[in-house]
């Protein structure tokens, strides 16, 4: 009953997030439907402008859609009578481990976008959804790099690695905690392309918020991972291909994966290993 009630609550903090991207998403788009050309374009069914309409809406709605879904978080949990704050687990780590955990997660975005390459061919509507996150940049370039690089990886580390994980994890077990909180983090992406590389990014981060005792490492590793992929999307395709997504980097991006996780290891051993986390509730 106990991991019912968990799961529950879990379940309701992805709910309220993506519910509230939509409230937020419909109420700057009924401002831009009712102009007389876009109106027009509707009534016509302009699919162009209707995804235009849709694409500038969620760009400009997101960081308010952030700021309100915290607020009901901290409001659920002042109900509930529960810090928040302690639930997020934001205790300090060693500027050593944050040095550390950038090195590694931009050694691992070179995996992560082969193993997205390799499902595009199995999904090829994915390439629809990078058409899209292009548009939000020719829209908004701050709003997108406010969103994408900060306040989105934020949010999602609170939901998933900071409240799903406690609340599954005291209910049951640290394995099933990673797992459920990788499989929302997935779900949370809405298509399968995104969903499955995020879930291995999720279990990765999840370790990390374990091992290290805190959801900073975890922040770290999620903004430094999104803005290392925004930093790639400005430089010439033909760079990004021939260098930077070559094979030969990323056989060196493997190595150096490999050297920086045993220095994870090593740091974890002896910064961390005594501090086992606690449940907080």
């Amino acid at each position: 009953m106990r991991f019912v009630k968990a799961l529950l609550y879990s379940l309701a903090f992805v709910g309220i997030y993506i519910f509230m991207q939509l409230i937020f998403s419909i109420i700057f788009l009924i401002p831009m439907m009712f102009t007389p050309a876009n109106l027009k374009a509707i009534q016509d069914f302009n699919t162009d402008v209707i995804i235009n309409l849709s694409t500038i809406a969620t760009v400009y709605s997101l960081p308010f859609c952030i700021i309100a879904t915290f607020f009901i978080y901290v409001l659920i949990f002042k109900l509930r009578r529960i810090s928040f704050k302690k639930a997020l687990y934001l205790n300090k780590v060693k500027p050593s481990t944050i040095l550390l955990s950038i090195g590694f997660s931009i050694c691992f975005y070179p995996l992560i976008s082969m193993l997205a390459d390799f499902l595009t061919k199995f999904y090829p509507s994915f390439d629809m959804i990078q058409n899209t996150f292009s548009d939000m940049f020719r829209i908004s370039v701050p709003f997108s790099i406010l969103y994408i690089c900060f306040m989105g990886p934020i949010m999602e580390e609170i939901i998933t690695r900071g409240l799903v994980f406690n609340e599954i994890k005291i209910s049951s077990n640290f394995i099933i905690a990673i797992l459920i909180q990788a499989l929302l983090f997935g779900a949370m992406h809405l298509n399968m392309v995104q969903g499955i590389y995020a879930f291995v990014l999720g279990v990765t981060y999840g370790i990390f918020r374990e091992k290290f005792n805190s959801l900073i490492i975890a922040f770290v590793c999620h903004i430094v991972n999104n803005s290392y992929s925004i930093f790639l999307s400005y430089l010439p395709e033909q760079i990004v291909n021939k260098y930077l997504l070559s094979n030969a980097f990323t056989i060196i991006s493997i190595v150096l994966l490999v050297a920086f996780s045993v220095m994870l290891y090593f740091n974890y051993k002896k910064h961390y290993k005594q501090i086992y986390p606690r449940t907080v509730f």
